[in-house]
């Protein structure tokens, strides 16, 4: 919503400065929202997405050049379709690459679990999430229209969504290594790694994930750190 009333109202500015101005709305609405897990998990984890997922889809997008040797002009249908099926694929993959790293720290240490599997999960439940949030715009838009069988088409195709969303996770946590129980040698470790995590980010998007400065590696290796020196697996 701050984006958009940003660009409707052609003021300037950019994601994360919609970010910041949702997140101090809140605050100034609860401030012990501050302290909430959904709070830190959602704000961690999309600040993450916008200053590194985005630069990294970008690159590996960049990259993606399966007929390089072949003239545009010249393509046929299918040559199209890899194109376009490999840039969402990457694009995808950068941002459950970059959804791991910004929530194994809160994972840890607000449920107990290390999730590697999630990197394989988000590439089935992210697109399908994104279809209910859909089929929920569709059916709020006939309801307020008077169209009340639409709406309820829409919440059915929803429900049906969420459902086998559901049955993917229970199938797919039943998968050996999927997950782990773990937890943090000191619990000020958990919010501190959080913080440490999101300066990470930070700190990267600030030298524009630079090579000089080890590219986009750096959340992965502290991260890593983290798990090897700060947390121990039943």
């Amino acid at each position: 919503a701050a984006v958009t009333i940003a660009q409707s109202t052609r003021l300037p500015g950019n994601a994360l400065a919609g970010l910041a101005a949702a997140a101090c709305l809140t605050l100034l609405l609860d401030p012990m929202q501050l302290f909430g897990t959904g709070f830190q998990m959602s704000y961690s984890v999309v600040t993450a997405l916008l200053v590194m997922g985005r630069p990294l889809a970008d690159q590996a997008v960049a990259a993606w050049q399966p007929f390089a040797l072949k003239p545009r002009g010249d393509w046929r249908w299918y040559h199209h379709k890899v194109a376009w099926l490999g840039r969402h694929i990457l694009g995808a993959v950068a941002a459950g690459w970059t959804a791991f790293l910004a929530s194994t720290p809160s994972g840890i240490g607000y449920f107990g679990i290390f999730s590697p599997g999630s990197l394989l999960a988000n590439l089935l439940v992210v697109p399908l999430s994104m279809g209910v949030i859909y089929a929920g715009f569709v059916s709020l838009l006939a309801g307020l229209l008077g169209l009340a069988p639409l709406s309820a088409v829409a919440n059915l195709l929803a429900a049906l969504t969420v459902e086998g969303m559901d049955l993917l996770l229970r199938f797919g946590t039943a998968i050996p290594a999927m997950w782990f129980p773990a937890r943090f040698r000191a619990d000020w470790l958990a919010p501190a790694s959080l913080v440490l995590m999101t300066a990470v980010f930070l700190a990267g998007a600030g030298v524009q994930w630079s090579p000089r400065f080890g590219g986009f590696w750096p959340p992965a290796v502290v991260l890593a750190l983290l798990v090897i020196f700060g947390v121990t697996f039943a």
